[in-house]
């Protein structure tokens, strides 16, 4: 790896390390993303220490003031997720051209466009996929009686969303969930569906 670096002039360098942070990272939102803890479109922590969900990857909490927004199933291509899939592709794009001994005034340019159309296909992809999950909404009304698990704490009186596992309609899937409890629901916690509210978040209550 060093000789590799090494072999490289100042500019390739710099591509390289863009890339490179770009690329771990992406691979670990996707590991994130496959077990549904986090990265884009899982959650976080705010400014008091409160778990909030992101679900469109912007860092910015999909909560305000304890209500709930609509998700937004549209194509959201500046998110944390469009920036971090332009720069991977970028920064190796850009290093290939480089190290093919194309002229930096084309490969950066070239670099860029690449860049931009994945981070275009990316967000494309993840709205498909959004809409995919309101589609699914009818469904989640089966819910309803159904047990399951918190993974994701439950934020006190509808402060917030946290995440529930259970099996609806025949899918073990995980769902936002909400609760009327007075105290959170920790993660872990056997709880069952009382309701549903909006499109997709489930009611709980501690089993």
């Amino acid at each position: 790896m060093i000789d590799w670096f090494k072999s490289m002039d100042t500019l390739q360098a710099i591509f390289a390390a863009i890339a490179i942070p770009a690329t771990l990272v992406l691979i670990i939102q996707t590991i994130l993303s496959m077990f549904a803890m986090g990265g884009d479109d899982g959650g976080g922590v705010d400014a008091d220490g409160g778990e909030f969900a992101d679900l469109d990857g912007d860092g910015i909490s999909d909560y305000d003031e304890g209500h709930i927004d609509a998700v937004d199933d549209g194509l959201r291509i500046f998110s944390v997720r469009g920036a971090i899939a332009f720069f991977c592709v970028f920064g190796w794009a850009g290093l290939l051209y480089l190290r093919n001994d194309i002229h930096v005034a084309v490969s950066i340019p070239l670099a860029f466009v690449l860049g931009a159309a994945f981070m275009v296909l990316m967000a494309y992809l993840f709205a498909l996929f959004m809409k995919l999950q309101a589609n699914g909404a009818a469904d989640i009304r089966s819910a309803v009686g159904v047990n399951g698990t918190v993974y994701l704490t439950v934020p006190a009186s509808r402060l917030g969303a946290g995440k529930v596992s259970a099996m609806v309609s025949g899918r073990y899937a995980e769902y936002n969930a909400v609760t009327d409890d007075e105290q959170p629901i920790p993660t872990q916690q056997a709880v069952t569906v009382v309701g549903v509210t909006g499109e997709n978040t489930l009611v709980v209550m501690r089993k």
